[in-house]
């Protein structure tokens, strides 16, 4: 049967009739034959001939995937979504590179895409980044993670939480940014009727500027 694909895929010419014979192909490879490296090929083939079939660039990216060929699944993936910036679904199209990216140990790639999604941002969006923060021990990420949960905290003592672990992120690059961080939080914890950690905020205020 993919003898006769290819030789038909041979004599056509019209371009979306061949885009289906790829992917008539390509299941065939993937299902039936059980031959994945040969499906791969096969997808390849399809998106280099046409670099704007989506259905190819997903089913060869969850391939890869599949296979844990994390690099190569987010190449796919990245080229798809430079071709459509603006398109609805490149916000699901950064969570999935934020993981892909840090799965790959692609810290740069890991972070910009995890920043784009904190443009606007899902609970599942915050907890990614934040997950993809502490895995590529990225404090400029993770602080900004913390600002945003911050800021859309509805409680006092939730916000004093997230203005602690912002602190704690800042410590690093920035200890005059985290003093005043660090003293915003223990007013909104002694304000939420927790003057123990309220106490221990104001320590770490001390330690930070001691005059």
């Amino acid at each position: 049967r993919i003898a006769l694909y290819k030789g038909t895929l041979e004599r056509e010419t019209d371009r979306d009739s061949r885009r289906r014979l790829f992917h008539t192909m390509a299941a065939l490879q993937r299902g039936d034959l059980q031959d994945p490296a040969a499906a791969m090929k096969t997808l390849a083939l399809s998106l280099h001939e046409d670099p704007d079939d989506g259905a190819a660039a997903e089913a060869l990216a969850e391939l890869y995937e599949q296979h844990e060929m994390w690099p190569h699944a987010a190449a796919v993936l990245e080229a798809l979504l430079a071709r459509a910036p603006e398109d609805p679904g490149a916000h699901v199209m950064h969570a999935r590179l934020g993981a892909l990216a840090a799965r790959a140990g692609d810290a740069e790639g890991a972070v910009r895409h995890c920043r784009s999604l904190l443009e606007a941002p899902s609970g599942q969006d915050l907890d990614l980044a934040e997950r993809v923060a502490e895995e590529m021990r990225h404090a400029g990420l993770l602080a900004d993670v913390m600002r945003v949960r911050a800021a859309s905290a509805t409680s006092s003592g939730d916000k004093s939480r997230w203005l602690a672990r912002l602190g704690e992120a800042e410590m690093t690059t920035d200890s005059r940014a985290a003093a005043v961080t660090f003293k915003e939080a223990a007013r909104l914890a002694d304000e939420s009727g927790d003057p123990e950690q309220a106490r221990v905020l104001y320590e770490k205020v001390r330690k930070l500027s001691p005059f």
